[in-house]
């Protein structure tokens, strides 16, 4: 499973085979960007003046939304990132992104700015896999289509369809 390879990589945490909390807090983070990222989905796609309407009028449905997914995208950061951090702290940490960047931190400089650089890298390393696999999902349902097309000899301009 390609979820269990990316917290491997990014976080050095063992994922559960089944229910895992890690790969459902990132499912849940990733699935309103896929939901949001479909043009037309949303009526300020067509009226960006909408995006100035306060949360609570008609046709502001975005923008409820919007706080709601903020929620799972800060979960699907925030979750997998502390479990990495405390096994690091506990001695139990894996070779992985979070550890070595951890490692290599100046701490001289703004550690804060540095742990969210971190943070949101490892979190974005998930929803890069979900969106890697659903552009493959994508080309695959389009190569089948193509499958479909027969073409005529050449010399003749149709095309037929099965």
């Amino acid at each position: 499973m390609a979820g269990e390879t990316v917290m491997a990589i990014a976080y050095g945490l063992t994922v559960q085979p089944k229910d895992d909390p890690f790969v459902a807090a990132a499912a849940q983070g990733v699935h309103p960007l896929v939901a949001a990222a479909v043009p037309g989905a949303f009526l300020v796609d067509q009226l960006p003046l909408l995006k100035y309407v306060p949360d609570w009028m008609p046709f502001a449905g975005f923008k409820r939304k919007a706080k709601h997914w903020r929620t799972f995208a800060i979960d699907m950061i925030n979750l997998p990132y502390e479990a990495a951090k405390r096994n690091i702290e506990n001695g139990d940490a894996t070779p992985s992104f979070t550890l070595s960047s951890l490692e290599k931190m100046d701490q001289s400089g703004d550690v804060k700015l540095q742990e969210y650089i971190i943070k949101s890298t490892a979190g974005t390393m998930y929803a890069g896999e979900i969106k890697a696999s659903l552009i493959f999902l994508e080309l695959l349902l389009m190569s089948r289509q193509l499958v479909r097309i027969r073409y005529i000899p050449i010399g003749s301009s149709q095309v037929c369809l099965t």
